[in-house]
């Protein structure tokens, strides 16, 4: 008897799931009285997907370049001055030509320096190198592959040293030797070839072992007085530095130091050209982060944010009132930042044994104690018959009393998230 009652439910549930597809269920994340199911995620954390795509024809993308002698007017602010400008790096006759897409799609990041780092040829996920440099860190020379020169410069009160509270480019920095007498000698140097023109520089430090300050010299010009650094935080400075002799000079040091914990740290530096935010700029920004069927490739919530954004800077552009600068310059942010926020779906090809099955919104599948079967429903956007797999079962995600989930699939591997089809109520009133 018990064996009939238990199929009884699970017919009247299957029943119940084909009439919400031939009607359109609506999913929990369209009821605000349900909590929000999808994984906050990010650039930084996402290690197994890729950057998008962008629509751009490669050989458009080298159509442009800096060419033009940086000695007679300063790096230019995209996009008129992307074409024409080039600098030379102290000694070498090597142009800096990068194209406009290039520049746009590295955020115009030239340095971005794991100080400290031993792994030379690698970076931490999420973490990008800059477009003049291919190793994390190096002491002053010619890089490897780009020529540039940049790096550090020797100092033997340097001591590389590696943080396990930290993560990404704060788990290593310099710091100085702790049997260091003369302080005068505590300061930790580097050196960038870049274009003569105007660059926001970013430091970092990560200190977990107690409260220290920090100056800062750029271009021989105190920029930085006494910022204190905090224990366990990540802490960032960031600041604007006009260079006009191609190459940008940095010194960190603590001009009141007395004693080792007194003493300078550096974590990592990040070097950036500084633009001005036209119509040009923005224009060129939409072109370059095209992406194609962005819905079918990236998660919904992602996908949504961006193609918001990307109308919204469209819009902007196409309105016949001429635009500010901080109008363009919210619009070009934002959709830079969605576009590099875009997070892929997951794709099987097998099953995973003892992993978390996610399903194409990358969201741990909902369905414990479920069912599978094959059906045939109206597809409810064609009133077309389709040939799908269900999977129903219970969500426990707020524990025991998550309703029934509902998902679809093609393949058995992925897993489209359908909806709640069965809600719990509180008591055996409410279904009367």
């Amino acid at each position: 008897m018990f064996n009939k009652l238990i199929n009884v439910k699970i017919i009247l549930v299957m029943t119940f799931f084909l009439l919400c597809l031939a009607t359109g269920c609506r999913s929990d994340r369209d009821d605000p009285g349900i909590s929000d199911r999808s994984s906050p995620s990010s650039a930084a954390d996402r290690t197994d997907s890729q950057s998008p795509t962008s629509g751009i024809d490669p050989a458009e993308q080298t159509s442009s370049s800096l060419t033009a002698n940086t000695t007679d007017s300063a790096f230019p602010s995209p996009v008129a001055g992307l074409t024409d400008q080039t600098g030379i790096a102290p000694n070498e006759d090597i142009p800096f030509e990068f194209s406009e897409n290039e520049l746009l799609l590295a955020d115009f990041l030239l340095y971005s320096v794991d100080c400290g780092a031993s792994y030379k040829d690698d970076f931490p996920a999420g973490i990008s190198p800059g477009l003049c440099q291919s190793v994390s860190d190096m002491a002053y020379g010619r890089d490897p592959q780009t020529g540039r020169f940049w790096g550090y410069r020797e100092n033997e009160a340097m001591i590389r040293a590696e943080d396990t509270l930290g993560k990404g480019t704060s788990a290593t920095k310099w710091e100085i030797d702790r049997d260091l007498e003369d302080m005068s000698l505590a300061d930790i140097r580097y050196d960038f070839a870049v274009p003569s023109g105007t660059y926001t520089v970013t430091l970092g430090f990560f200190n977990p072992f107690g409260v220290r300050r920090v100056d800062v010299e750029c271009e021989d010009s105190l920029t930085v007085s006494s910022e204190k650094i905090l224990r366990y935080q990540d802490n960032e400075k960031s600041f604007t530095a006009d260079v006009s002799d191609g190459e940008l000079n940095l010194k960190v040091f603590n001009s009141k130091a007395k004693n080792f914990m007194d003493t300078p740290i550096l974590s990592y530096i990040r070097i950036a050209i500084t633009p001005e935010y036209t119509e040009e700029l923005l224009e060129a920004a939409v072109k370059a982060m095209v992406v194609e069927d962005p819905e079918e490739v990236y998660t919904t919530d992602s996908s949504n944010e961006y193609l918001e954004c990307l109308e919204e800077a469209r819009a902007l552009l196409n309105s016949q009132k001429k635009p500010g600068t901080n109008a363009i310059r919210l619009k070009f942010n934002n959709l830079r930042e969605s576009y590099k926020m875009l997070i892929e779906k997951y794709r099987y090809n097998s099953f995973m044994p003892g992993a978390v099955w996610k399903d194409t919104e990358n969201t741990p599948i909902q369905a414990h104690g479920g069912q599978v079967q094959q059906l045939d429903f109206p597809d409810p956007l064609t009133g077309k018959s389709v040939t799908k797999w269900i999977w129903v079962g219970e969500d426990k995600t707020n524990g025991y009393r998550g309703g029934v989930c509902a998902y679809s699939s093609d393949d058995l591997y992925n897993w489209k998230y359908e909806g709640i089809i069965m809600r719990n109520v509180p008591s055996r009133k409410v279904l009367e």
